[in-house]
């Protein structure tokens, strides 16, 4: 058995028979038809999502969630980002900043942020928007009272508004493990 190969051909094998005289084997190559590795798409971003459960939260319905599809990541300030998110109203605070208040119960007026899973207390009005870039989010869910996640609620603050952000320092670690 004979096998050939050449730079753009095809391997090539070919029988022949052994004699003691000098004989001329032809052979024919086939061209190459070069074929592609699979390619394996991995949304990540979306893993580190599902991971958190996102995604599971996102199909019971009840709240608001903001990720790639609609979130403003190119904007200055985190309440920037968040205009397209209803039930919300915007207040300037003086300093270029604005206080995030529920506009369906201004009597109330609480709003609870939970950051990569974590309770961020406001210390100044308006002080989320100094710390939260917009381009590192991932996704936003918002809740109006009742209908926040248990793993979400604070004790005392069942009828606060509560706004969950994930980052992509969180997705990106979820994603990892």
């Amino acid at each position: 058995m004979l096998e050939v190969r050449s730079i753009s051909f095809g391997v090539t094998d070919q029988a022949f028979e052994v004699t003691p005289t000098v004989a001329t084997v032809r052979v024919t190559m086939n061209d190459l038809v070069p074929t592609l590795a699979t390619v394996r798409v991995d949304a990540s971003i979306d893993r580190g999502l599902s991971d958190v459960g996102y995604f599971s939260r996102k199909k019971s319905g009840m709240g608001f969630y903001m990720d790639s599809s609609n979130l403003r990541t190119s904007s200055t300030l985190f309440s920037d980002a968040m205009r397209g998110a209803p039930g919300l109203k915007f207040e300037p605070v003086g300093d270029g900043h604005y206080v995030i208040e529920p506009s369906r119960e201004p009597m109330l007026g609480c709003v609870n942020y939970i950051v990569d899973g974590v309770r961020w207390i406001v210390m100044t009005p308006g002080d989320i928007d100094g710390f939260l870039r917009p381009s590192e989010l991932r996704a936003v869910e918002v809740y109006s009272g009742a209908t926040t996640p248990s793993q979400f609620q604070m004790p005392g603050q069942t009828k606060c508004t509560t706004i969950v952000i994930w980052t992509a320092q969180t997705t990106n670690r979820a994603r990892k493990k």
